[in-house]
């Protein structure tokens, strides 16, 4: 299962404007960076992001989307 680009979008908007994360850093590299600084993690973004949903089937991802949009009026 892999995350939707909703979600990625989601998590990268909220990451660039609350994380530190320059303004105009990609979807992909924002959430990437955000699970090497939580679970670890080498490789490209893309790897990265494929081995973290293969071995949590994304729940973790998912559900910190789906706080942001609760409790930050729907970002995406």
């Amino acid at each position: 299962m892999a995350i939707s680009g909703a979600d990625a979008t989601t998590i990268a908007t909220y990451l660039q404007r609350h994380g530190g994360f320059p303004a105009g850093a990609d979807d992909t590299a924002c959430v990437a960076l955000w699970i090497r600084d939580h679970w670890g993690g080498t490789g490209t973004d893309a790897n990265v992001i494929a081995l973290y949903g293969e071995s949590s089937r994304d729940t973790d991802l998912v559900q910190f989307a789906a706080r942001i949009r609760l409790n930050h009026g729907g970002i995406s």
